[in-house]
């Protein structure tokens, strides 16, 4: 009985908990009638229902008050206290007004309405009455055609049945006729000749009232108020009046339910909270290179909100629904409107930058620092601009602006975007050193006197000299990661150039490199956490790519990248129709679907900067796990379709089974290089060893469980239990398991099956 799951929790906090309890009841008793459950004792059944509610049921149950212990101990009273409580008294007078009120709506048909109507009447104490009703409310309710009315009307003793069979008549008349319409203007339509040098007549035209362009007697502003002087039948872009501007910036509006976005809280760096609506990208600014597009040269046309403008920007929030009568900040074209009144405001003062509304003043010494900055505030005072003190740095030898650090010594980089690199651990062998010189050597015409400050390193990757990890190195070590990480190595990210992402998976951590015109930009790397370090090695490196893209949004969202990865066979993954592939990759590449990239092909060994990152990451930047893709993975075991006895049995054989324990060891620790190294027992997974992954305790090939040796027999006669064919049973067995040999299996199984046997089809007689 396992194959029946119980419904879904009832939540009693949201909704109409009355009637969702009617139908979560019903749900129950046809899950304990499926289950035969139904005759078990008070007792169970009290225990299985208080299960299914959950802890919110559960909470409720014990507030319940019994008289006696076996009141409490009786199935049939703690479904009626629950029913009390979730059955509330009800305002008869109210609920036979909402009947009353209800009428047929557009497009709503006959039968719809009917069911709601008798859902309505269920409840309103009608008795024999409710048929009749419920006719009533058919005639009167029906807004569609007053002919109808006026035929249910001159029908004598009408009733609910004639009522519906009248209405479903009607309704199938009228789209027969919307159809003949339909068909005779197609018949029916004649080309006329026009002449192309003629203009040709509008029946449309611009209209004075709401500036749109529509047909005579059908302008959407009639009956309108204007929201800039309360007056009718205009919108606020065609106000004809000429008074004082005034402008309201918050109107509350709750009729609006079609447009809404939702608001979305920041904390800033000075303790204060920022709402946001319409996010955008932020780019880095080339202010330091002066080719930053200039607003006059843009071809932008900024206009008030027309009445429909201001609709479709609603927004929510937990204090109700608003709508903008007036451009905010929040909107996207704001911070350019913000930067183009900024810079006419103070672009005028000389060693003023402004970047949207950071500004910042520059001096050759304090007094002219100082004498610069006095303009700045004078020309605040008398514009009546204020500044927040909180945000504001005053005499700094060095800050932090638009994602570099400016000091009296020029322009360095970011140190979030060097971390990688700095926090590079100690190399422990020869392959980790002679990985670090691969990726000195691919920066090395940055780097000056590469071959001297490597040469510690060299010394001892040689073949015939034993690794000593000694003080000379260490400081070459140090030496090598500060020269990585100064600029100029780090190249300024320019939308122009060329986008390269190199990036890379090892069996622990993912690693990645932003590349223009051969020179980085930003390093990332992180560590892996224990379930993705289970996946599939294919499912590492697809992760990669999703880091890559999600720390490099700013830079690569609306451009064209190339896609840089040793692991060739991604080139045909991402290509692939998603319901051929497993859910988790499935995942991963919708996340991608906002990207424009390719993926190249490069060999591992010319990977120097991403292998090197992805091996030799720091210990405490790990990738934070996805609650969505958790759920879609714990998915794969959850709803395994076994009852847990026989999945806890599914966990122990793949735990004992010597086969698939070298299998699980070589996921874990990696495999080997060469198909001669792999043990003799296991070679038949070496070619899906990218599909394979390990998910509590199970042992996966995609979404397909891999069976245990010893539990194959047991499958098996489940697979032929209702004796089909070889074909069938094959089919059946390859949507859910797999094992080396499956296919075979099943045909010996099939093939001497002595009830198959008796009664297959004889060879029918020649004539």
């Amino acid at each position: 009985m396992e194959a029946f799951r119980p419904h879904a929790l009832l939540q009693f906090s949201l909704g109409n908990v009355k009637e969702k309890w009617r139908k979560w009841r019903q749900e129950l008793e046809n899950y304990l009638l499926a289950t035969e459950k139904d005759e078990r004792a008070d007792k169970i059944k009290i225990a299985i229902l208080l299960n299914l509610l959950g802890s919110e049921g559960l909470e409720i149950y014990n507030t319940f008050k019994f008289q006696s212990p076996e009141s409490k101990a009786n199935y049939s009273e703690v479904l009626q206290k629950f029913e009390d409580y979730c059955s509330p008294r009800q305002n008869v007078v109210y609920e036979r007004y909402k009947f009353f009120s209800c009428v047929q709506l557009e497009g709503q048909t006959i039968e719809s309405y009917v069911t709601h109507l008798k859902t309505l009447a269920s409840t309103r104490e009608f008795a024999e009455q409710e048929n009749g009703l419920i006719r009533d409310r058919i005639v009167l309710g029906n807004n569609k055609d007053s002919g109808l009315q006026e035929r249910l009307l001159r029908e004598n003793n009408l009733g609910l049945e004639k009522a519906i069979e009248i209405v479903r008549a009607a309704e199938a008349s009228w789209e027969q006729i919307s159809n003949m319409k339909y068909e005779t203007a197609t018949i029916n339509y004649v080309k006329k000749n026009e002449n192309p040098n003629q203009p040709k007549k509008s029946s449309h035209y611009e209209c004075k009232k709401c500036g749109r362009k529509h047909k005579p007697r059908k302008c959407p502003a009639f009956g309108k108020i204007c929201t800039k002087y309360n007056k009718k039948n205009h919108f606020a872009v065609k106000c004809f009046q000429n008074t004082k501007n005034i402008h309201e910036m918050n109107v509350p509006e709750n009729e609006l339910d079609v447009y809404l976005d939702s608001i979305t809280v920041n904390e800033t760096k000075c303790d204060m909270i920022s709402f946001t609506i319409d996010k955008n990208i932020e780019m880095v600014s080339e202010t330091w290179y002066k080719i930053k597009p200039k607003l006059s040269e843009t071809n932008l046309s900024l206009t008030a909100y027309d009445e429909v403008s201001s609709e479709i920007c609603t927004f929510n929030t937990p204090f109700g629904r608003y709508k903008f009568n007036k451009l905010p900040f929040g909107i996207v074209s704001a911070p350019e409107v913000f930067q183009k009144r900024n810079q006419k405001l103070f672009g005028d003062i000389e060693s003023v930058e402004i970047y949207f509304d950071d500004i910042i003043v520059a001096g050759y010494n304090e007094d002219s620092h100082d004498a610069i900055m006095s303009k700045v505030l004078e020309r605040a005072r008398s514009l009546n601009i204020k500044f927040n003190p909180d945000k504001l740095q005053y005499r700094v030898s060095e800050v932090k602006y638009v994602g570099q650090i400016i000091s009296k010594s020029g322009i360095k980089p970011d140190p979030d975007h060097i971390k990688a690199i700095v926090a590079m651990p100690t190399p422990k062998s020869k392959t980790e050193v002679r990985r670090l010189l691969g990726m000195v050597n691919f920066l090395s015409k940055f780097i000056p006197n590469v071959s001297k400050v490597t040469a510690p390193l060299r010394e001892i990757i040689h073949e015939n000299v034993d690794f000593n990890w000694g003080k000379k190195q260490e400081l070459s070590f140090v030496n090598n990661k500060e020269l990585l990480a100064k600029a100029p190595i780090l190249k300024v990210f320019s939308a122009s150039d060329e986008i390269i992402i190199q990036c890379d998976s090892s069996k622990d951590g993912l690693g990645s490199c932003l590349i223009q015109k051969g020179q980085p930009v930003s390093f990332v790397s992180c560590s892996l956490t224990n379930s993705e370090k289970n996946y599939a090695q294919i499912e590492k490196e697809l992760l990669a790519i999703v880091f890559s893209f999600e720390k490099y949004h700013n830079f690569v969202y609306g451009r064209k990248v190339a896609i840089q990865s040793d692991h060739k066979p991604l080139m045909a993954i991402v290509k692939k129709p998603t319901h051929k592939i497993s859910s988790r990759m499935q995942r991963m590449i919708l996340k991608l679907l906002k990207y424009d990239f390719e993926i190249n092909y490069v060999p591992g060994n010319q990977m120097f900067l991403a292998d090197t990152l992805s091996r030799a990451f720091p210990v405490n930047e790990t990738v934070r796990d996805d609650p969505e893709m958790l759920n879609i993975v714990h998915t794969v075991s959850k709803h395994l379709p076994m009852s847990e006895k026989r999945l806890a049995q599914f966990k122990e054989e793949t735990v004992l089974d010597p086969e698939l324990k070298v299998v699980v060891k070589y996921i874990k620790e990696g495999w080997p290089k060469s198909y001669k190294s792999v043990d003799n027992s296991v070679k038949t997974y070496y070619k899906i060893k990218k599909n394979l992954y390990v998910q509590k305790g199970l042992l996966f090939s995609n979404e397909k469980l891999i069976v245990p040796y010893c539990l194959r027999k047991d499958m098996l006669k489940l697979i032929h239990g209702a004796h089909f064919g070889i074909e069938k049973c094959k089919e059946r067995a390859r949507e859910i398991m797999h094992w080396s040999g499956m296919n075979s299996d099943i045909e010996t199984v099939v093939s001497e099956c002595v009830i198959c046997e008796k009664f297959k089809k004889a060879n029918s007689k020649e004539p």
